[in-house]
């Protein structure tokens, strides 16, 4: 299902990101990790990476400050971003069409990434 499609799952419970990239990889897709917003930027501009996978509140800052990051490097700018967070009002700021509400299940995630268009649905 993953088409050979690279996503960077981002989060602070070195558990949860582990499980979810290793789901991930389970589903066809490769999956890296890392623990912060700095980590991230770093592993992604030495790493094609075609989707972020972040939680909302990440130490140190968001992950919608991460996805203003990305933006606004031309090399990560095309790179997609979907939310999660285990408290609803945080998936209302990025809007539900690219959330997902902790604890979901990883076919709801992959049939998010693999929908087609869904580049173009993300928000600047």
């Amino acid at each position: 299902m993953g088409q050979n499609k690279a996503v960077l799952v981002v989060d602070d419970d070195q558990d949860f990101r582990e499980l979810l990239a290793e789901q991930l990889r389970l589903e066809g897709w490769t999956a890296f990790v890392a623990a912060s917003a700095e980590d991230a930027v770093g592993l992604a501009r030495t790493t094609a990476i075609d989707f972020v996978v972040t939680d909302v509140l990440l130490p140190r800052g968001t992950g919608m400050a991460l996805e203003q990051t990305f933006k606004a490097d031309p090399v990560l700018a095309d790179v997609s971003f979907v939310f999660m967070s285990g408290w609803a009002p945080h998936l209302e700021q990025v809007g539900r069409d690219r959330a997902l509400s902790k604890p979901f299940d990883i076919a709801d995630l992959c049939a998010l990434l693999a929908q087609p268009g869904f580049k173009s649905r993300v928000r600047t």
